[in-house]
């Protein structure tokens, strides 16, 4: 039991692995229509399986169990607020996204509020995108360096396997996303999900070996809560109430599939609308067999630590640690490493796609594709020294650092949503005007986001609401 020198081999081979991919994804790619959109020419179910790694961060996969060993299986009801989400994307956004031939989803925007307003939220993306995936690459430190921790013993501090989880991260995803594009990423991720989903599936049929039926809580495994723990109907703090979660995930997903350059990138490299349409709503459908499997892996872990004094979010890092065997627990490690890596390989070419396509279109003198190269470098290292940053924050981030990542994103997403849903509309408007409610919007969800009890699956809805109803009194008063 343990993490032994067969685990740390396993690790190796996957990272070698992964820059392979890269290095054969690079192979005669000389465009930058090839570097950030591969020519549009990747099959629909590999870019599926690319929306869900992506969305399926290492903390996904360490924190998604904890929440049915704490409570239950409610986190189901925003995976099927997810899968609903997705289908108002396909049919209310993706044809025209498809029909002006983008590479970004903000220069849709450009077309219908002008240049600034791609600019404007396009550097909103950015911001959001850099400080919430920063987050979730300290995150995946934590485990990674506690892994390494104890097979190195006490040769290093706690702090120094954190950076130096966070650099070999870095270093290998930056490599191969740098070299290979937006098709060593959709590649990758193909491998990197079937890695973590196997992963999990060890340890389910591990856990169920070891448990007995006769300890399990059949009471955690509710889906549905149509009241709240008082017995009434709504709740603004409660997060899993199922008009909250089913609504909430609905519109999140909306703004995370619809808006979110990373996912939005990854669809526009399909062959057509059609094949874009069915990448996008198969990958819901995935996610939520995708959560049913680890919130089941947490069911168990709460029978297997009975009696034990453990905080959800260790618990299933505790047993890939104590209990599983020796071999597993590198596969194991090697699928939280790849769900880290997706999510960051994903963010560096969406940041870097952004950047050129909404930005520089190479104002300088330089090959179109180098630059891209540069551009994804200075991104993906801006990330890793973000994650770097939050090492000093030492406790203050790990106490809730899910929550922390997830509000970064919650600020901007409701706003953004609006703007999309305004431009799917017809709804014509100066863009100053625009602008001042994006910004007051904005202002309003950080107050709220950070300074109220609100459940968090209201956050988006929340935000989105407060914009279009900005842009309704400016249109009313002005």
């Amino acid at each position: 039991m343990g993490f032994q020198t067969l685990d740390l081999w396993i690790v190796a081979v996957y990272l070698l692995v992964s820059i392979g991919i890269g290095l054969l994804a690079g192979r005669g790619l000389n465009t930058t229509s090839g570097y950030f959109s591969g020519d549009r020419t990747l099959p629909w179910w590999a870019v599926c399986i690319s929306i869900v790694a992506t969305e399926t961060s290492a903390l996904t996969f360490l924190s998604i169990p904890g929440l049915a060993f704490a409570g239950d299986f409610s986190f189901l009801q925003v995976a099927f607020g997810y899968i609903l989400g997705r289908i108002i994307i396909a049919a209310w956004f993706l044809p025209k996204y498809f029909s002006g031939n983008l590479i970004t989803a903000y220069q849709w925007i450009g077309t219908r509020f002008g240049v600034q307003a791609q600019k404007s939220t396009a550097v909103v993306f950015m911001s959001t995108r850099l400080f919430a995936d920063g987050v979730r690459l300290y995150a995946t430190a934590i485990p990674i360096a506690l892994l390494f921790g104890l097979y190195t013993g006490t040769q290093f501090s706690q702090n120094e396997l954190y950076i130096g989880a966070i650099v070999i991260l870095g270093v290998v995803t930056i490599f191969y996303t740098v070299f290979g594009g937006i098709k060593a990423v959709i590649w990758s991720d193909f491998l990197q999900w079937v890695i973590y989903v196997a992963g999990g599936g060890i340890a389910l049929y591990l856990l169920a070996s070891q448990v007995s039926s006769d300890s399990l809580d059949f009471s955690k495994t509710t889906i549905l809560h149509w009241t709240t723990k008082t017995g009434s109907f709504w709740s603004w703090d409660e997060s899993y109430l199922a008009w909250n979660a089913i609504i909430g995930g609905m519109v999140l997903s909306m703004a995370s599939h619809g808006t979110d350059q990373i996912i939005v990138q990854r669809i526009l490299c399909t062959k057509s609308e059609r094949d874009g349409k069915i990448a996008l709503v198969l990958s819901g459908l995935i996610v939520f067999v995708q959560f049913a499997l680890f919130l089941l892996i947490g069911w168990l872990l709460s029978s297997f630590f009975a009696g034990r004094n453990l905080a959800p979010d260790q618990a299933f890092s505790t047993f890939i640690i104590e209990f599983m065997p020796s071999g597993f627990s590198g596969l194991i490690l090697a699928a939280v490493i790849a769900a880290a890596m997706s999510s960051l390989s994903s963010s560096v070419n969406s940041l870097a796609s952004s950047s050129m396509i909404d930005f520089t279109r190479n104002n300088w003198k330089i090959n179109e594709l180098v630059l891209s190269r540069l551009v994804s470098v200075f991104w993906g290292v801006l990330l890793t020294v973000v994650a770097i940053a939050l090492v000093a924050s030492g406790d203050l981030v790990k106490k809730s650092v899910v929550e922390v990542g997830l509000k970064i994103a919650s600020v901007t997403y409701g706003p953004i949503l609006g703007i999309f849903i305004l431009g799917n509309l017809k709804f014509e408007m100066p863009w100053p005007k625009i602008l001042t409610a994006l910004a007051l919007s904005l202002a309003g969800m950080i107050l709220l986001v950070f300074f109220s009890s609100m459940a968090w699956t209201l956050f988006t809805l929340t935000g989105t609401l407060f914009f279009l109803i900005l842009i309704l009194l400016f249109r009313r008063f002005s």
